[in-house]
């Protein structure tokens, strides 16, 4: 190998390492937040930072690093959730999946007749049943709701992300905020 491609190696592997260190664990919060699970955040924070270090050249230095590492996740997130709305559906979510403790709150909630607060939209509890309802919705509804909603990816973006209509994206977003307001109604409130 000539000297030039051992340095290009060096190069890549120290930006690599560097990027990982800085900004690692930004990334993988970022996508936890997202995704149903941690192992699949951190097959996204990995599969970010391998198209990280494919495509430096093309990083201009426009945008600092860290967001420029945070727009290749939300591609890859985007994938994630194209992926697998394309995949055949078949199981079915119970009631099982539930911490008992978003249950009992939700019931508590349910029979005081309290109304959501400000302060609960930060709570963990809150957080948790979010998750917990966003993951009973169709992969194609939650990842739009997340990208949108929680991202705030802009409609043009999400409709070529998806490959879908205006029309149809203002329907998934209509249809996953339905859903997860009766399953918070359900379980949190």
């Amino acid at each position: 190998m000539p000297t030039d491609q051992f340095r290009e190696i060096e190069t890549s592997q120290s930006d690599a390492l560097d990027w990982l260190a800085e900004h690692g664990d930004t990334l993988l919060s970022y996508a936890a937040a997202r995704v149903a699970d941690l192992a699949t955040a951190e097959d996204l924070v990995q599969e970010t930072f391998l198209a990280a270090v494919i495509a430096r050249h093309h990083f201009r230095g426009e945008s600092a690093t860290e967001t420029w590492l945070v727009g290749i996740l939300r591609r890859r997130i985007a994938d994630h959730y194209r992926m697998l709305s394309r995949r055949p559906k078949g199981v079915c979510l119970d009631e099982s999946r539930m911490s008992e403790k978003v249950i009992d709150q939700g019931a508590t909630r349910a029979n005081s007749g309290t109304i959501l607060g400000v302060g609960d939209y930060e709570s963990e509890e809150f957080r948790s049943a979010l998750d917990e309802c966003l993951q009973r919705l169709p992969s194609t509804l939650a990842g739009v709701f997340v990208l949108r909603v929680l991202d705030g990816l802009e409609v043009g973006e999400l409709c070529d992300m998806f490959q879908v209509s205006r029309g149809n994206l203002r329907v998934r977003l209509h249809r996953a905020r339905a859903g997860l307001r009766d399953c918070l109604s359900r379980t949190w409130l």
